[in-house]
């Protein structure tokens, strides 16, 4: 029973942290109280770690196979890496036609100034950044 207990307290940190992460990345939930939900995010992610090593002691490790490193599971692997490469590229392809002449994550990448501003700190936008 205390596996089960041990388990579903794994899940929802892992959830909560997700769940926190996304809210804290589309403007969703800036504050959950007094804290915000990047303190959540990273709360519920650091309180996760030592269940999930736990979790991984009490199940033990699987052992390697022979099959493991065979070629079929290096073109697996292959295969996997190459979707993964074409997704980028089109990621990034619509990216350009949104924003065409910028690569990457440039709204970090190209901040020219943060103001402060004098307003209390809930009256100010999430991301005072020009």
């Amino acid at each position: 029973m205390v596996v089960a207990h041990g388990l579903a307290g794994l899940a929802v940190l892992v959830l909560a942290a997700v769940a926190a992460g996304l809210a804290h990345a589309t403007g969703a939930l800036a504050h959950l109280g007094p804290v915000s939900a990047m303190q959540v995010h990273v709360g519920a992610a650091l309180a996760a770690v030592p269940l999930l090593a736990w979790h991984a002691a009490a199940r033990g490790g699987a052992r390697p196979r022979r099959s493991d490193l065979s070629r079929r599971a290096l073109l697996r692997a292959g295969v996997v890496a190459g979707g993964a490469a074409l997704l980028w590229l089109a990621v990034e392809r619509a990216a350009r036609l949104v924003a065409p002449g910028r690569r990457g994550f440039w709204w970090v990448k190209w901040v020219v100034s943060v103001e402060l501003d004098p307003a209390p700190w809930w009256r100010q936008p999430p991301f005072p950044l020009t």
